[in-house]
């Protein structure tokens, strides 16, 4: 299981920083029309600066493991939104919500917007010819 999840952040780090080259050449991931249920869903926004917020509120980056637990009461899902995808990297605060929500062992959805209405779906890569 923790190799699983070593995978899936290294993963998620190298779209993170090969996003934008992939982006131009062939799209990877659709946009869809499915909102973040207001219901039974955590929401999670990392900023561009580094500020994480947890259904809407600000919290400390140093309190976020802690207060996501706690919240996961009747949680069947999380909804998590990078503000500016495109870019070349991530905050390191993405990281620290990466580590903390893979603890919860929730679904995860990622969404484009920062109202949570545009779900990131991920096309299957074809082979190179």
């Amino acid at each position: 299981m923790h190799r699983i999840r070593v995978i899936f952040k290294i993963g998620v780090l190298a779209g993170s920083l090969v996003g934008p080259a992939i982006a131009q050449s062939q799209p990877s991931v659709d946009l869809v029309a499915q909102p973040c249920p207001s219901r039974h869903a955590m929401r999670v926004a990392v900023l561009a600066d580094g500020r994480i917020e947890l259904n809407g509120k600000t919290v400390p980056v140093s309190q976020f493991a802690a207060l996501a637990k706690l919240g996961t009461s009747g949680v069947k899902q999380v909804c998590l939104h990078r503000q500016d995808p495109e870019a070349a990297e991530p905050h390191p605060s993405m990281m620290v919500v990466l580590d903390a929500l893979m603890k919860l062992t929730l679904p995860i959805a990622f969404y484009w917007d920062a109202q949570f209405q545009k779900r990131v779906v991920f096309k299957p890569q074809e082979a190179p010819k």
